[in-house]
């Protein structure tokens, strides 16, 4: 009987972390000023000195102390990092030390330059370009480099230096202003992020030494090889089952050790192989050999062996969604901002699908728009909405994992799996809702077995023989055209009318003006409410409307989001208020459609009749499309061609006919 092993535990990562500060200025101080914030979970020492100086203090002490890693910045970091075999936290610059450094440097002179080692971050440059600071922005390699750029600053009349320690010392020994770079809250965070990272080394060497531990005392034979067939790790328990002493075979070929267990065939196939019987000393041993993956490419074969005698029936566990359990949705379709009536209508449909029907929905729309949000509000209106909501990122799985995370997996079903098994998204969801998001990114293989889930209305788990039967409402939501992957062979037509029994289309942002505003107002709200500035809301969504206009949201609600967070630290920053050009410089125009659709509701009366002509036109007299795009019904559109149809300038558009404007739960044929 093998001796029980004791639980894994955090015992390891809550011994103090030996954190060593290395510096020769400015830095080492905020190291010191910082360091009681970190008491009872590092012990941190500075060390007063850079590059070969600091090497030598550290080998000298490492000698009758331990330590678990430097803090640095600069060249200096870099220095330790090459020349020590232990980790290096480098402290970072942000926009927020950049700010507070030219603050300080304006006292000395207007003439300054801002000098990084390396290279100057992409943040940097943005604070800068976004905020309007006109500063010399200069990078060096090394400790010479440095000394020849502070030197070519100094003929150009720059009187202060920003930067780290070696930029500010060299700029004193020139006869420059130097101001130190790094704030008090960089330096925490540069040792936060060491603390924590060394605690996550001992975290999974403890682990390492556990699963170490726990392939010793299984009774289950377990061999592993490597892409070459070669044994890189067997158990006792495979010794004794195969009469072999493979734990001393490491490295040979493992058909030369045990002939009948050749992995040549299984690479071949790339399939796994499930209970084969194979004969070892006149003794019959069940044989699983399952196929290992490294970035979807065959890494090597991991074989269980169980005697004989001891294989038996798997009972399955009674489903988890058989217990009470709190639903998962946290919004309602009421909490869908809705000022326009397009989103208005996509909310009046949602409701209508959610109380009348239990068929597959498919939500299409851009990213940003809210599809799960809405999904999520379908549930909840449903008669679903006491059981789970199980959302999923179809194209945030690997190939190897999405099997078993849909499908789940039995007992020993491959290397790694829980020893009772696991349920899939689909067993979890069990008489709830399932969304699956971004459903083109599904890779065709998994295409198929969805297929017959939906058909079937049954899974059959990795490593199971026996189906089970779920219930289970579908939800697909994707930002791309399906029809189009569908037309190109990357996704099953069969499954797609599947999914796309109903379709709820939702139209970007740019196309809805009145929600754009009324998402504004209210994030902006709640980001300066956050951020503590509630006391500057009424004169920024005084100048709101003038600050967005013209802006076509490409991020849609998401970059609406973004841009109240902006707003709000902009106003904390200058602890005042900005103005409608402040407020419009922190738009993300570099990605904005230079030329998006433009809104029925932005065009002035004596445009809208050229407006929908053309629009009419752009869609190849699709009027159904043209209403999409403008934001309007068909029989809207209809009227506003009647005065102005031409049958000679217009022949695609038939005034005699009004379009079909028939309720319905679905969008016209693609």
């Amino acid at each position: 009987m093998p001796t029980p092993l004791p639980p894994i535990t955090d015992a390891d990562a809550a011994e103090p972390v030996d954190v060593w500060g290395i510096s020769a200025l400015e830095l080492g101080e905020l190291i010191a000023l910082c360091a009681p914030s970190f008491a009872g979970r590092a012990r941190i020492q500075i060390i007063d000195d850079h590059f070969e100086g600091a090497a030598e203090k550290i080998r000298q002490r490492m000698q009758h102390a331990h330590c678990d890693v430097l803090v640095s910045a600069g060249a200096n970091a870099d220095y330790l990092r090459a020349t020590f075999n232990l980790p290096v936290a480098t402290v970072r610059v942000g926009g927020y030390d950049v700010m507070h450094a030219l603050t300080k440097a304006r006292h000395f002179s207007g003439r300054m330059a801002l000098l990084l080692h390396r290279a100057v971050p992409a943040e940097i440059e943005a604070f800068l370009a976004t905020f309007g600071v006109e500063l010399d922005v200069r990078a060096y390699e090394t400790n010479n480099d440095a000394r020849n750029v502070v030197q070519k600053l100094a003929k150009k009349g720059v009187r202060v230096v920003i930067g780290a320690g070696l930029a500010v010392r060299v700029a004193r020994e020139h006869g420059m202003a130097g101001v130190f770079l790094y704030s008090a809250a960089s330096v925490t965070q540069a040792i936060e992020d060491a603390v924590q990272g060394v605690n996550a080394r001992r975290r999974e060497a403890a682990q390492q030494r556990t699963l170490a531990s726990v392939l010793s005392h299984l009774e289950v034979g377990v061999i592993a090889v490597d892409h070459h067939g070669r044994i890189t790790a067997a158990n006792r328990a495979a010794d004794t089952l195969t009469g072999r002493s493979l734990g001393i075979a490491a490295g040979r070929l493992l058909r030369d050790v045990v002939p009948s267990l050749d992995p040549a065939s299984l690479f071949a196939s790339g399939e796994s192989r499930r209970s084969a019987i194979h004969r070892f000393d006149q003794h019959s041993v069940a044989v699983d050999a399952v196929m290992l993956f490294d970035a979807g490419r065959p890494s090597g074969v991991a074989y269980t062996l169980h005697a004989a005698t001891a294989v038996a029936s798997a009972f399955r566990k009674l489903r988890a969604h058989d217990k009470a359990r709190v639903p998962a949705t946290r919004y309602t379709l009421a909490q869908i901002v809705q000022a326009s009536p397009q989103m208005q209508a996509v909310v009046r449909r949602c409701e209508t699908v959610a109380a009348r029907s239990e068929a597959a929905v498919l939500i299409r729309g851009p990213s940003g728009v809210g599809k799960e949000l809405l999904a999520q509000g379908i549930h909840h209106a449903s008669r679903r909405r006491s059981q789970a909501f199980v959302a999923v990122n179809c194209g945030a799985l690997t190939d190897t994992l999405i099997e078993s995370e849909f499908f789940g997996y039995e007992d020993g079903a491959f290397t790694g799996a829980r020893r009772t098994g696991k349920a899939g998204l689909f067993e979890a969801a069990h008489r709830g809702t399932l969304f699956l998001d971004e459903i083109a990114e599904l890779p065709l293989l998994m295409q198929t077995r969805l297929l017959r889930v939906l058909q079937e209305h049954e899974v059959t788990r990795v490593g199971a023989v026996q189906p089970t039967a779920v219930d289970v409402r579908i939800i697909a939501a994707t930002h791309g055209d399906l029809a189009a992957k569908v037309r190109d062979g990357s996704f099953r037509k069969d499954l797609y009318y599947r999914l796309a029994v109903l379709r709820i289309d939702v139209p970007p942002l740019r196309d809805r003006p009145e929600d754009i505003d009324a998402l504004a107002r209210l994030y902006v709200g709640t980001a300066m409410r956050n951020a503590g500035v509630e006391s500057y809301l009424p004169p920024v969504l005084d100048v709101l409307g003038d600050g967005l206009a013209g802006h076509t949201w490409p991020g849609n609600v998401r970059e609406v989001d973004n841009v109240a967070q902006r707003i709000a630290m902009a106003c904390a920053e200058f602890d005042r208020p900005i103005s409608a050009a402040e407020m419009h410089a922190l738009l993300d125009t570099e990605v904005s459609d230079p030329s998006p659709p433009v809104p029925l509701a932005a065009s002035t009366r004596e445009q809208v009749r050229r407006h929908v002509h053309a629009v009419v036109a752009a869609c190849g007299g699709n009027q159904a499309e043209a209403a999409r795009r403008l934001g309007i019904s068909r029989s809207t559109l209809w009227r506003k061609l009647q005065p102005d149809i031409n049958p000679a300038s217009a022949p695609d558009i038939n005034p005699a006919s009004p379009p079909d404007i028939s309720p319905a739960l679905h969008s016209p044929p693609e």
